[in-house]
């Protein structure tokens, strides 16, 4: 229904309604002739758009409030036997184009037509984002700015625009969308001086609460330059600030005093970092229909909008506290919400973008550790771009960036001592993710717990001891699974950069001296380990670094197997333990099976996965895969990870297992099967035959699938047979739970051959075939070394146990010599357990092991 406004505007350009008409109408016939769809039209690239641009303002005006006013009505038919939802889409992707295209390009603006058009807005019955986006709004509030900062808008105008604000709340209330709470802010700041409203975070959660109270605290004027940087912040827009934003909320910052500043963000971000997640109610509706529903989330999109600008401006900072906040309150709001996704996503990315944009180092080390923790696909390639533009940008490899980046903490191989008081604290790094905190009195003795006398007067102090430990441990974390990664790569250092940016720095060092090496000059090459106090081969002998130019990290898959074999060796025989699997990594070599298929590997297929576990698994070691649902598309997938060193990508092919509804609430496939692993070109993506790939990395790539494999497979899942079985795979259980060892098995079974004898139970245990045997006294009991399942004597009895990581812990005072594999040690643990079978006081496992006696 037309207003009297607009029947006013639009009868005084009598016959032009035809012309619009056909202005439209020819715009749509030229892009169907060019084969493009109304999804994907663009005015600019119409060349009647010429015709358009000559009009004069006033009639381009009169035919924007056409396109407004027609918006909603029936299609006309263009083209004979043409869809009219189509059309209709056309048409309206046609006026919208018009309006937008205008408004951007901030036209001076009648009054008729300011009020026509606040008019024809106000008397919508419903808003919608899409809706907001095609009429150009954000763009129409845009264009009258000038306009009221010059001569204003009139008394009429003012209350127009305060109705149409209001008709945007009540909107707000029917269907709660974030962009409409943006476009209220706009009107407000054209309706008042920043200073003169009060910019308070909508009071309504928690986190608005705390912000307002604390903005309540502040003496007047503080809070006037707050509300000044609240309002410029509740208009920034897009993934990254302005120069502009930046620079204006600047000289508020600077006006506050920068620390004070500093210290209330920092104080609103450890909120934010604590606050658990909130539910609040959501309000939908579509014409007569209402829906309200349950919404989890940290807070509300609005304060989230607010903090996210406010975030941007803390790039200005680079001391350590803040790179801190900005880093753990990245992790908490990408934190994801089951059936949700990521908590706050576009507050991680600012945070994200501000740790890339500080300067130094510091914000560099936390996107790396981020990188690594992080596993939703989008937000890694940010973080990934990021760490890539700081590389290029400073002349180094992404290695290099992130071997400078890491902090050492004055460590020395992992060491360091501290003195409070008359005591003396030492934090030494124990593995990769731990460290310990050992204290010697004045007289030298070592004190088991932490001293009185420090808990008393040292209270702080201990405080920010035990905080430095904690972030030395993930540090160390962070870099054992970097030097995991780099097994992957053939990339070659030079002495000098080994010895100065690994071996004297604090943890790189420290991880550095427990890795074998191969040291290179020209002509010659020699495996090195670091061990009493000289570097030496696997033989004992000792190689001084300055005969040699060059270091690459040692794979075992590029030696032979003698040479391996020693390693292995000498590492038991001096109880190292290596921060991961090097030494013991197990090898990958290509069969005559695999020659034969030439372009791709059946080695891993005809496996069944638990889905959601092999996507976690994957992402975790740096490969892109997304889950498979009921929905097109959704039936097949390729799990693949990029080598840019190499040119190609790795690929492993997975099909849903759709059988008997196994699917879960969210149509995603609990199940899948797998097929083919195979390597293409980045560029032509035509498969590369397998005997064109080197050796290390085809044994890596192989490596990560036989995990994916071994630890999703539901043949390592005690339960699965009975109570989440499917009938048709019942076969592939009992043959995975018992059958033939893969790669990583047999490399446990060598593992444990010589683990086993060092244990007190080494009496009661030997091997048969792919199996560890443990008598008890009740029964005699055989673990399968691939996927830890029990068979009782005398007749192969199946018992389940499932494990409890509180409960069975012996497994951490038996020697291993590198870090991981949670099979090797749940063997561990069931042998000692089942060795002292009276002893068990589980009564669900003494049941089944007394039933077949």
């Amino acid at each position: 229904m037309l207003t009297k406004l607009v029947k006013k505007v639009i009868n005084y350009f009598d016959g032009e309604i035809q012309s619009f008409n056909r202005l439209i109408q020819e715009t749509i016939r030229e892009s169907e002739k060019a084969e493009i769809s109304w999804y994907f039209f663009k005015l600019e690239t119409t060349s009647i758009l010429k015709e358009f641009e000559v009009w004069d303002n006033q009639i381009k005006q009169k035919f924007l409030l056409f396109c407004l006013k027609t918006y909603f009505e029936e299609a006309i038919t263009f083209k004979k036997n043409s869809d009219s939802i189509q059309r209709s889409h056309y048409l309206r992707s046609v006026k919208s184009a018009f309006i937008k295209h205008y408004l951007s390009s901030k036209p001076e603006l009648s009054d008729d037509f300011i009020q026509a058009w606040l008019q024809e807005m106000i008397n919508l019955e419903q808003l919608s984002s899409s809706q907001l986006n095609d009429w150009g709004i954000s763009y129409f509030i845009t264009t009258i700015k000038p306009k009221t900062k010059k001569s204003g808008l009139n008394e009429e105008l003012i209350q127009e625009l305060k109705r149409f604000r209001q008709s945007l709340l009540n909107q707000y209330q029917r269907n709660e969308e974030k962009q409409i709470l943006k476009l209220v802010d706009k009107i407000d700041f054209l309706l008042n001086d920043p200073g003169e409203r009060d910019w308070y975070f909508p009071d309504s959660d928690a986190f608005g609460g705390f912000v307002n109270e604390s903005l309540k605290s502040m003496l007047t004027e503080t809070r006037g330059i707050w509300f000044q940087l609240i309002s410029s912040a509740a208009l920034a827009t897009g993934s990254k600030p302005s120069e502009k934003y930046l620079k204006k909320s600047g000289d508020w910052i600077d006006k506050l005093k920068v620390d004070g500043f500093r210290e209330e963000m920092h104080k609103w971000m450890e909120h934010l970092i604590a606050l658990p997640n909130q539910t609040r109610e959501v309000n939908h509706q579509w014409g007569e229909t209402q829906q309200i529903f349950v919404e989890t989330c940290l807070s509300s999109p609005q304060n989230l909008d607010y903090m996210k600008s406010l975030v941007w401006l803390m790039v200005r900072f680079n001391d350590h506290k803040t790179t801190s906040l900005l880093s753990k309150l990245a992790e908490r709001s990408y934190k994801k919400i089951p059936q949700k996704g990521p908590t706050a996503t576009a507050l991680g990315n600012a945070c994200v973008f501000v740790l890339a944009n500080q300067k130094g180092f510091q914000g560099i080390a936390e996107l790396s550790r981020l990188s690594t923790k992080i596993k939703v696909i989008s937000i890694k390639k940010l973080i990934n771009k990021y760490l890539n533009e700081n590389a290029s940008s400073r002349g180094l490899s992404i290695s290099e960036l992130e071997d400078m980046a890491c902090e050492g903490f004055n460590l020395v191989d992992g060491k360091k001592d501290f003195f409070l008081g008359e005591f003396t604290a030492t934090i030494q790094i124990e593995k990769p993710g731990k460290c310990e905190i050992t204290w010697t009195n004045p007289e030298g003795k070592v004190q088991v717990s932490i001293p009185q006398t420090v808990k008393e007067y040292q209270a702080e102090k201990l405080v920010q001891l035990k905080a430095l430990t904690k972030q030395i441990a993930s540090t160390s974390h962070v870099q054992k699974e970097r030097f995991d990664l780099k097994m992957r790569s053939t990339s070659i250092i030079s002495m000098d950069y080994f010895k100065e940016n690994y071996l004297k720095h604090g943890i790189l060092g420290w991880i550095a001296r427990r890795c074998i090496w191969n040291f290179m000059s020209i002509g010659v090459h020699r495996d090195v380990l670091f061990y009493e106090g000289e570097w030496r081969d696997n033989l004992g002998n000792i190689y001084k670094t300055a005969d040699f130019q060059e270091v690459q990290l040692w794979h075992p898959s590029e030696s032979e197997l003698a040479s391996v074999l020693a390693w292995r060796n000498l590492i038991f025989r001096l109880q190292l333990q290596q921060p991961f699997k090097q030494a013991f990594r197990e090898i990958y070599l290509l069969t005559d099976a695999e020659r034969n298929t030439n372009s791709y590997s059946n080695r891993m297929a005809a496996h069944l996965l638990r889905q959601h576990q092999f996507v976690t698994l994957a992402k975790g070691r740096g490969w892109t895969a997304n889950l498979l649902g009921a929905w097109d598309g959704g039936y097949d997938g390729i799990a693949s990870i990029q080598l840019p060193e190499y040119n190609f990508s790795a690929e492993f092919w997975t099909s849903a297992v759709d059988q008997e509804d196994q699917l879960n609430e969210s149509g995603i496939w609990n199940y899948l099967s797998t097929d083919q692993v195979r390597f293409t070109h980045r560029t032509n993506l035509e498969a590369i035959p397998l005997e064109q790939i080197p050796v290390r990395i085809f044994s890596e790539i192989m490596r990560d699938v036989d995990l994916f494999v071994g630890v999703s497979s539901v043949g390592n899942d005690p339960n699965w047979q009975d109570s989440g079985g499917l009938q048709a795979y019942s076969n592939y259980w009992h043959n995975y739970a018992f059958g033939d060892l893969g790669e990583l098995s047999k490399n446990r079974k060598q593992l444990l051959e010589q683990l086993i004898p060092r244990l007190k139970i080494a009496g009661l245990c030997n091997f048969e075939g792919n199996f560890l045997k443990v008598r008890g006294k009740l029964r005699t009991y055989k673990i399968h070394i691939g996927s830890s399942n029990i068979l009782m004597e005398p007749n192969d009895q199946y018992l389940c146990i499932v494990p409890d990581g509180k409960k069975i812990r012996e497994e951490d005072t038996v020697y291993l010599p590198f870090e991981g594999d949670r099979i090797l040690s749940l063997i561990i643990s069931k042998a000692i357990l089942l060795a002292a079978d009276t002893k068990i006081s589980d009564q669900t496992i003494v049941n089944q092991i007394r039933s077949g006696l």
